[in-house]
């Protein structure tokens, strides 16, 4: 209900990893907290989402890298260059 919400355990950590090498097994943790969570309510009003009957604004990018030489396989450069375009 409005008064009670369901509530979640939220666990984030934050991970070091070193260059070219396996994610699995060769990260480092640098940082990590959990905290509780609930929504009572996740709507969209006049184009705007609200949690709780807050606006939230969602930044980020959604990029699929593709390289005309290397495929889904994306150096360092080309993604330098797209990023100079953009």
């Amino acid at each position: 209900s409005d008064e009670s919400p369901t509530l979640y355990r939220l666990e984030a950590t934050l991970v070091q990893q070193e260059r070219g090498k396996n994610v699995a097994e060769d990260t480092v943790v640098v940082d990590s907290f959990s905290t509780t969570i609930g929504f009572r309510s996740v709507e969209i009003q006049n184009r705007q989402l609200l949690i709780n009957g807050q606006p939230v604004l969602i930044k980020g990018v959604n990029r699929h890298d593709h390289s005309p030489t290397g495929g889904k396989a994306v150096t360092l450069d080309e993604i330098r260059q797209d990023l100079m375009l953009m």
